[in-house]
């Protein structure tokens, strides 16, 4: 139905307040931002008082910034647990490099050399399990959130700040649990010792927790803190200041962990890795925080105007510690293979099948660019052997990315038969896992959980029962709370959690205690037993209860990619909202009969370029017509008036080869051709928001064509300055003045007969008053622009807005006289309304309203691209047909 039933459920907000807009896509894509409930914080370590709203939100702007680190939590590893672990606080110098400001720091790395001249490398990952117990209400909320959840401007918690922020997070000169993996390495060859790979529950002290930045800078030679910068970073997060006695022992482990990251990169490579990073990301500074005017006329107040986007710089420290990270996962992933052949929680990703490479196989070939898709390896050497630009370059990439299937989570017997079926086809990896990032993924715990149960013998868990945090909650110590002390927050997962809550059958669990590994891999600390809590965290990991979990944590990681994108999508239309002549370069990806379609690199953003309005007539830049018809132009019309120097030029055609390689402009003579357009072609792009669709609150982007070939990649530079071909600049000004005179004197013609009618003359100064909507250039509501006239200064009063009868007819001053007793009982209970009343009126008629648009601009989106699939998968079909035929 058009109009499905519902009911109310909230009120977020109002419409275009970047906060509200920000709880409108978490709704829409079911993200949990609930606060942590009163059972989940009551399993939390006994602290010093602190205030359970700080503790309980898990959203990063809706509690104050807290120095975790420095005293305010008062705990201490316990001396029993430091007697039962490996403790690398005095014989390893550990470190972390994160981004700027991280607070939650789950990975660390060490390098040292043996007695026997070999390195020692190990990677140190937060020991989350520690503090979280299988079945509590912690592990339940955490499992139901399943991953943090990272947005522009915030972040979403997946554990308590007190765990992510603090306890858990390796900080530095903090002494924090961990779990360790360490490799020997040959030192001439940078091989691993194959029988030498040992994991143990560890206990460290990190000497620096760097930024990819200081890191880098250590490897220049230079010193880690850069003298002229200001450091702003928060206390407790990566970026301190590092001691200068303490950076050429950091710069020497760094260059060595540089060597081996390239090694290990080359053995990726060699099984068929594929790398399909084309850049860096985008990153948003100087957030807005007020609103998001849909008319775009807010006074400057959440307009983006002090927004900047910044593309963060590829370094090659990036890399390096990714290769450990993957170093990490693999060897785990191997590790719980061998034990848990039908029980393990792995990473799998498939290749792609199908067709799904066709696409990008057929634009290369177009330009001559061999692409061969039939193995990741093969894919790969393709990549590297074209030679084209680094635009084009990150387009194939991204396009390449897009035809590959989606990593998924799974358990080992969800992979039965060939062992392809386990592998990760990108990362050119047998076995994979998640296991370096505890504290921001769910999957992580329950891969700790696994390694921990094959380990011979394994430290004492700490005690299930534990103190509360504050006074507000005086219990008493309680162990952790079962499934129905769980408040609703956790219900609408409840069958898949079910699953987790009830123990499981042992016979249908894994015999772990049997597990045949290696005995190389199965040594570790000494001294260590195995408890009998550990035997029922395996038993409750049972493969029934794997299969749903994975599936669950499958479609939270899914959602949480895809509110991560549209609340990018939000950032971006906010910053083309206040940079309205911004120029980008683009690469066309394929010609259509009224436009192109391209792809802007350094925003990764792919949006239509329309050449042709609605009425059939072609709009070009007025520097792009050649002499001989500039007299001829005439005002752009529709979408195209949004840039000055567009104009129409009539009777001027597009012409599409039969084969879709190519889209020419013809001009009005017919046969003379004004430019050509191909894929792969590189162009220049005016890049703005389109406010014309009333139903979109966020602004969809608006792309004109600037100029046909790449000019100067400046993003702040006028249309004018970058589109001059082979004309001077002085004709440009002086045809963009002819162009603007002209569409004045048209303005002062007439365009209709005068209105002979009372009732057209009303619609006629209707529409003096209020601008029009224009629809896209290919027809529709959501790419075209609004023409507004000047803006006119906002009274300071409110005009109060008369309160009249359902019925009644006013014109001017002209009120009819009521002589019904009804008609007056009615309006005197209409002028009677308070504003209270008028305005929880407003509300649901507002709620109504925005769920029957909401439900219309879907079901059109949805048929949008139902429409376009099929228009191109027809078009494919006709190229086809005609390739054939011509040969």
């Amino acid at each position: 139905s058009t109009y499905p039933s519902g009911h109310y459920v909230q009120i977020l907000g109002p419409v275009g307040d970047l906060d509200t807009e920000i709880q409108a896509l978490l709704v829409q894509h079911a993200v949990h931002a609930h606060p942590f409930s009163e059972p989940a914080l009551a399993c939390l370590p006994d602290v010093r008082d602190v205030s359970v709203d700080v503790l309980a939100a898990c959203d990063t702007t809706k509690r104050p910034h807290i120095p975790l680190t420095n005293g305010i939590f008062h705990w201490h590893v316990p001396p029993d647990e430091i007697d039962a672990r490996l403790d690398l606080r005095s014989t390893h110098r550990v470190f972390s490099v994160d981004p700027p400001g991280c607070q939650d720091i789950d990975d660390a790395m060490s390098i040292s050399r043996l007695p026997n001249g070999h390195l020692q490398l190990g990677v140190h990952i937060a020991d989350v399990g520690y503090f979280v117990s299988p079945d509590s209400a912690l592990d339940l909320e955490a499992q139901n959130r399943a991953t943090t959840v990272y947005l522009v401007d915030r972040r979403y918690d997946m554990l308590p700040v007190l765990l992510s922020g603090d306890l858990c997070s390796i900080h530095c000169g903090r002494d924090r649990l961990a779990f360790s993996v360490f490799w020997e390495l040959d030192p001439a060859t940078l091989e691993i010792v194959p029988t030498a790979t040992t994991f143990a529950k560890s206990i460290l002290h990190s000497a620096a927790a760097m930024t990819y930045y200081q890191a880098d800078r250590l490897m220049d030679g230079l010193a880690a803190d850069d003298p002229a910068a200001v450091n702003s970073v928060g206390t407790g997060t990566a970026g301190q200041a590092i001691a200068a006695a303490l950076q050429p022992a950091l710069r020497e482990d760094l260059l060595m962990l540089r060597e081996i990251g390239r090694a290990l990169y080359r053995k990726r490579a060699a099984s068929g890795a594929v790398d399909l990073s084309s850049g860096g990301e985008l990153k948003f500074s100087k957030v807005p925080d007020d609103v998001l005017d849909a008319d775009g006329d807010d006074g400057g107040r959440g307009s983006g105007g002090g927004l900047t986007v910044t593309t963060k710089a590829a370094l090659e420290i990036h890399s390096t510690i990714a290769e450990l990270m993957i170093l990490a996962n693999s060897t785990v992933a191997e590790r719980l293979v061998a034990a848990f052949p039908q029980s393990a929680m792995l990473r799998r990703h498939v290749p792609p099948s199908g067709n799904r490479f066709d696409q990008l196989v057929a634009l290369a070939s177009s330009q001559g660019l061999v692409l061969d898709t039939s193995t990741n390896m093969t894919l790969q050497r393709s990549l590297d052997a074209v030679q084209v630009d680094d635009d084009t370059m990150a387009l194939l990439k991204s396009m390449a990315t897009r035809a590959m299937s989606e990593a998924e989570y799974i358990c080992a017997s969800e992979a039965t038969g060939h062992r392809l079926r386990f592998g990760h086809y990108g990362l050119g990896l047998e076995f994979y896992t998640h296991f370096t990032s505890p504290i921001r993924r769910y999957a992580d715990i329950v891969v700790h959980r696994q390694l921990q149960a094959t380990l011979l013998e394994t430290y004492p868990r700490p005690p299930t029962t534990r103190p509360l945090i504050s006074t507000f909650l005086k219990r008493g110590p309680q162990a952790a709370l079962p499934a129905s002390r769980v408040p609703s927050v956790l219900s609408m997962h409840a069958d898949t959690l079910a699953l987790v809550v009830n123990n499981g059958d042992d016979a249908n669990s894994t015999d772990w205690s049997t597990s045949t590994t290696t005995s190389s891999t199965r040594t570790s600390a000494p001294g260590l037993s195995l408890h009998d809590d550990d035997k029922n965290a395996v038993a409750m990991l049972a493969t029934d209860r794997l299969v749903p979990l994975s599936q669950h944590m499958n479609r939270q990681n899914r959602h949480a990619k895809r509110v991560s994108r549209a609340c990018n999508d939000l950032f971006l239309a906010l910053y083309f909202k206040s940079h309205v002549s911004s120029v980008h370069a683009a690469v066309v990806t394929s010609v259509k009969q009224n436009g192109l379609l391209v792809y802007l690199p350094q925003f990764d953003v792919r949006a239509p370029v329309y050449l042709k309005d609605r009425d059939g007539d072609v709009h070009l830049h007025t520097a792009m017509v050649p002499r001989a018809w500039r007299p001829a132009l005439r005002p752009a019309k529709y979408a195209f008036a949004a840039l000055s120097d567009m104009a129409m030029l009539p009777s001027a055609t597009l012409a599409l080869a039969p084969d879709s390689s190519r889209l020419s402009i013809i001009a009005p003579d017919g046969h003379t051709t004004v430019t050509t357009f191909v894929p792969l072609q590189e162009i220049q792009v005016h890049v703005s928001c389109d406010f014309s669709s009333a139903s979109v609150r966020v602004p969809q982007l608006r792309l004109l064509l600037v100029a046909p070939h790449k000019g100067r990649k400046d993003s702040e530079s006028s249309a004018k300055a970058a589109v001059l071909l082979e004309h001077d600049k002085g004709d440009v000004a002086e045809l963009t003045t002819a162009v603007n005179s002209l569409t004045l004197e048209s303005r002062r013609q007439p365009v209709t007969p005068p209105p002979s009618s009372l009732y057209q003359r009303i619609l006629n100064s209707r529409t003096l008053l209020i601008a029009p909507t224009l629809d896209p250039p290919g027809g529709g509501g959501r790419g075209g622009t609004t023409t507004k006239p000047k803006q006119v200064q906002k009274p300071t009063a409110a005009v109060q807005r008369d309160k009249k009868a359902m019925g009644r007819i006013v014109f001017g001053g002209f009120e009819p006289v009521v002589d019904k007793k009804f008609n007056r009982l009615m309006t005197a209970h209409y002028q009677g309304r308070s504003a209270e009343l008028e305005a929880a009126m407003t509300i649901e008629r507002s709620a109504i309203g925005g769920v029957i648009g909401d439900t219309k601009h879907f079901e059109a989106d949805a048929r949008r691209r139902s429409d376009k699939l099929m228009s191109e998968r027809r078009h494919d079909r006709i190229n086809k047909r005609n390739k054939a035929a011509a040969t």
